[in-house]
């Protein structure tokens, strides 16, 4: 298929009616109704409740999911207290998500230390006070106010060092080298990122360029000590371009492409990976078309490490792994991490902002999790494509490797750092064969770091919510591994998917919500500045109507 017709199809696809697509990968995917995959599932679920083993995290998470008001407040917590500037906003902060909540009732529920120390730690934050008669007096009056104190400056840089102890558990160094003397063990291959939002000036863009080649030079150093290309990078786009948008493809096409080509040589020169990260939909074609003119480069199409991300959540996915499928046969195979996405929020509320004709990605778990493991088994069946498949879900884990059976070889499954390795230690207990496990390991300040995933916690509670269950005994493991087809199956037929997340046309109930223009649309865009070119020399003049 032409290039064109690729993005045809990709335009075509972006605002696809959900229930005919998820209907269609239903009927397309029954491989994924296999009993084989439930059940090594289940035992994935079953040796990780026996596992004593489990990380500081597991057992946070176990206590503290999304599922109950504590969880949800501690995250909010986190993602917001260490990048508040001032500290009465801090305290009010504090009291608001501290306060008022039963710590109490989570004491001693988890057999960890650590969960249990946090546990009462936050009760006596929300507790302090000096004890007097008037506890037994009038208790109930008596905790109402407490959190009246709770601003105290001794107490408030306590509970940000709490939130700071608790990022380090998610951060794999301050700096690239910090994070490569983490991993000094030749048995845990990573892919490095640099955090940081997306830029806004040429110095943010000079910052993380010059940090980008920064890790390409220390990581390739390390894997020519390990005698491997062990250890890779992932790069995001929007931290080098500080106007990374399809409205401006053409100062992208000049100015962007040959930094991630002056990128894309230094990995190549040092024999290491690197991946384009993934990120909102209305960039992707953008992203695509810009892999494509890289891809072509006569220097670097003997390196076969160029790769990218592909979200799940978006209904293009499958369509893009044929079209890169295209591009890594012209040249030394490419690299392809499949996500489930962490922007998802983000994406409805934007296109019901806009007025879009419908929705880039999926509105239900479930939906995304047979889009996840459809576009796995188009994956499977290239011949020129390496892939990762980054998750955490025990299911996910076992619909791979069933794909995968025989071949365990041609493909690594990817965790987060400080997440997933109980899984992982698990899943590798039910099957002989089991691939290598790559992590993906953020880099930066825990200031950078905390936010950026916990944002990633909340936006997609899969990671959280999942292994908030599959801990829990008192969830039964077949809810935990329910097959997606079936969760599917049924919201399809009662149409609740409707109902949780409306389209743009329909946010407002007494109206349809006016049609927005597609500014992620690159013919679309091209079209609208043809038409403008009419009356570029046209003279306008304005003036009072009285």
């Amino acid at each position: 298929m032409a290039t064109q017709d690729y993005f045809k199809e990709l335009k075509k696809l972006k605002y696809a009616e959900e229930h005919d697509l998820v209907s269609d990968l239903i009927n397309q995917n029954n491989w994924i109704n296999n009993p084989d995959i439930s059940q090594n599932a289940s035992l994935i679920v079953e040796n990780c409740r026996k596992d004593r083993n489990k990380t500081r995290l597991d057992s946070f998470f176990l206590e503290y999911g999304l599922s109950n008001q504590e969880g949800v407040a501690l995250m909010c917590l986190a993602e917001s207290l260490l990048r508040i500037p001032d500290n009465q906003t801090c305290d009010e902060i504090i009291e608001e998500k501290i306060g008022g909540k039963k710590w109490l009732d989570h004491f001693n529920k988890s057999p960890s230390i650590f969960v249990n120390a946090t546990t009462f730690g936050l009760f006596l934050a929300e507790q302090v006070v000096e004890l007097d008669k008037s506890i037994s007096a009038n208790p109930i009056s008596w905790f109402q106010g407490l959190t009246s104190r709770i601003g105290d400056p001794v107490l408030r840089e306590a509970i940000k060092k709490g939130m700071e102890i608790l990022s380090e558990e998610f951060v794999s160094g301050i700096d690239i080298d910090d994070a490569l003397n983490k991993f000094d063990s030749p048995k845990i291959p990573c892919s490095f990122d640099m955090l940081g939002e997306a830029a806004r000036t040429q110095s943010d863009v000079d910052f993380f360029f010059d940090a980008y080649e920064n890790a390409i030079r220390k990581v390739g150093e390390k894997n020519a000590l390990l005698s491997s290309s062990f250890h890779e990078i992932s790069i995001k786009l929007s931290a080098i371009h500080q106007r990374y948008e399809a409205t401006k493809k053409d100062r992208v096409t000049s100015e962007l492409l040959e930094r991630v080509y002056e990128l894309c040589l230094q990995s190549a020169q040092h024999d290491i990976a690197l991946t384009i990260d993934a990120e909102e939909q209305d960039r992707l074609e953008l992203s695509l078309y810009l892999i494509k003119e890289l891809a072509s480069r006569k220097k670097i199409q003997d390196w076969g490490g160029l790769g990218l991300a592909i979200q799940a959540y978006g209904k293009r996915a499958p369509i893009i792994v044929k079209f890169i499928e295209e591009l890594a046969s012209q040249r030394n195979g490419m690299m392809m991490r499949l996500v489930k996405g962490a922007y998802w929020d983000q994406e409805i509320k934007i296109h019901q902002t806009k007025g879009a004709p419908d929705l880039p990605v999926f509105t239900s778990k479930s939906f995304t999790d047979i889009n996840y493991l459809a576009t796995a088994k188009i994956i499977s069946e290239t011949k020129n494509i390496r892939p990762y498949f980054a998750t955490h879900n025990a299911h996910t884990i076992a619909g791979i490797m069933d794909l995968y059976k025989g071949r365990e070889n041609e493909f690594e499954f990817q965790r987060i750092f400080g997440m997933g390795d109980l899984t992982y230690r698990n899943a590798k207990k039910v099957y002989e064969d089991f691939p290598l496990t790559r992590v993906y390991a953020p880099v930066g300040s825990k200031k950078e770091l905390l936010p950026y995933l916990v944002r990633r916690l909340l936006e997609n509670g899969a990671n959280s919510s999942f292994v908030n269950k599959y801990l829990s005994k008192e969830i039964p493991v077949s809810d935990v591994v329910k097959n997606p087809i079936e969760i599917a199956s049924a919201n399809l037929e009662e149409g609740n998917f409707l109902k949780i997340v409306p389209r743009p046309m329909d946010i407002f109930s007494n109206r349809d919500n006016s049609i927005g223009f597609d500014f992620g649309d690159l013919e679309d865009i091209k079209e609208l500045e043809n038409n403008m070119k009419d009356f570029h020399n046209n003279e306008f003049k304005a003036c009072s109507i009285y």
